[in-house]
Order: structure tokens, then sequence, then C-alpha cells
């Protein structure tokens, strides 16, 4: 089905995915690191408006190539509506991210995110759970959302020696059993393909 509106459609890229121009669509907003999209609004809507904060993601490709983003989703409001029920995501499917920035942008509600990594010897694809528990310490969310990225059915030439990288001292999923830095517990969301998930404070 056609979308009518899409020459007002907001597209929010990584700045490397400037050159990936094969529909024409605007306007465009290319977000450096740190940088923040304050204007993707639906203007009906009691809580109208969305936070789009790009934050250091993943190198892929040569190490001279710009960092791909990761991004923290905030939902906006206007002075009617009640703070306490909005609800701020962070999501980077690498396990890559600035620990110093991150600290500055945190906590964050729901944090999406690889709970088993891949790699081939001596190198790592995705990052394993280790990385994972340490960006949980910073962003101290309330809920995990897995990515399944060590969970692939891999071909072709290399694919003998990809592996899934597992933690070597934590179990991510004993997390659940602390209490969270909030004062209540980590809640991990088993993610169904093409099942909608809904999260709330009253959870």
């Amino acid at each position: 089905m056609p979308y009518f509106g899409l020459n007002a459609l907001p597209v929010v890229r990584f700045p490397s995915g400037s050159g990936m121009d094969q529909v024409d669509i605007r306007p465009r907003q290319d977000r450096p690191r740190g940088d923040t999209a304050n204007d993707i609004h639906t203007k009906d809507s009691a809580r109208a408006g969305l936070s789009v904060t790009a934050t250091s993601g993943a190198l892929v490709g040569p190490p001279w190539q710009q960092r791909e983003n990761g991004y923290i989703l905030r939902s906006m409001t206007d002075q009617e509506s009640n703070d306490e029920e909005l609800v701020s995501n962070y999501i980077e499917p690498h396990v890559e991210f600035d620990a110093q920035e991150l600290s500055e942008l945190g906590p964050v509600d729901a944090v999406i995110t690889p709970c088993s990594g891949m790699g081939l010897p001596g190198f790592e694809l995705v990052h394993g759970p280790d990385e994972t528990i340490k960006l949980l310490n910073i962003l101290r969310p309330r809920w995990v959302l897995p990515m399944a990225n060590g969970d692939i059915d891999a071909s072709g030439l290399l694919s003998p020696y990809i592996n899934e990288i597992k933690g070597s001292e934590v179990d991510l999923y004993g997390i659940s059993d602390e209490p969270s830095w909030n004062g209540r517990r980590i809640t991990i969301i088993p993610v169904v393909p093409g099942e909608s998930i809904q999260l709330s404070h009253d959870i």
C-alpha cells in the first residue's frame, strides 16, 4: 500500500547513509552523534512528539569509516500529560557504545540489545553478554528486549568459523533476579518476530 505522505516523512539516519538515496524522501535528518531531533511529532496526540538522540555505535567497515549510530528514543509530552507515564528506549545492534556518552544521556526505561553475540576466531562481530551487562549498568533500564543476533544460520566460506558468544563470568538472565537501580527488578521480555510489545509503567 503506498504511503501518500512519503515526501513529508521524516527520515532519521546515520550520516554515512547519506549516499543511499534510492528513494527521494524528504525532509532528511542526518544525526551526528550527540545530536537530537525534537521535531518529530503527531499534532493530534495527547503525548505528541518523539525525541531522537544519536549515540556512538558500531564501526562497520574500515577503521577510517564513520561509526554507525545507536539511538535513544524518548516520548515528548505537552504540559497536560504525566511525564512519569512516558517511556524511553535505547537501541544499538552490536553492543558498541561510548560509556561516558551514555552515562550523560541515561537512564532509559527499555534497552533493545543483543543478549548473545557472534564472532570469528579472535574477532567479535557482535559483542556478547559481558558487554551487555556493562551497557545495562550504565543505562539502568527497567526492561531488556533481547535481540537474537547470535542465533543465526550462516552459509558460505566463513560460516564454519562463525560461533555464538556467551558470557564467561556473567549470566545475563541472572540480572532479572536482582533489584534494579530504581528499586524494581529488571524484566527481560522475550521478543517474538511479528508480535507487538507494549511497555507500561504499570507492569
